[in-house]
């Protein structure tokens, strides 16, 4: 499978990377549902994090006014269902042993308890 670097020119390494790749796809499902979305790339990203079930905050960093400005817009509205499972499955990876292995044994890994 073909990636383009299409954001993350300062990264071209990445594709180098045993993970590279995974983070390319990454970044390609971030510009899809930001160009359905009319937001910038970060703002899906921060959105993305917000809404996932073990997250209950996000630090975010800014090197100015206007980048603090940009990430706050990522506040006061949720991605579509369809959305976050795009993002989802593009960010998905298999899990080293022995946590491959241990999703197997349910009863010693409940899964965590919705709120």
């Amino acid at each position: 499978m073909e990636f383009e670097l299409k954001h993350f020119k300062d990264v071209a390494y990445a594709a180098c990377l045993p993970e590279g790749g995974q983070m390319l796809a990454e970044a390609d499902a971030l510009d899809a549902v930001a160009q359905e979305c009319g937001k910038s790339i970060p703002q899906i990203a921060l959105n993305w994090l917000l809404q996932r079930p073990s997250v209950s905050s996000v630090i975010i960093g800014a090197r100015n006014e206007e980048q603090l400005r940009q990430n706050l817009g990522a506040v006061g509205w949720n991605l579509t269902p369809e959305q976050v499972a795009k993002l989802d499955r593009a960010s998905a990876v298999t899990p080293a042993y022995p946590y491959w292995h241990q999703k197997n044994f349910t009863e010693r890994n409940p899964f965590p308890a919705a709120c």
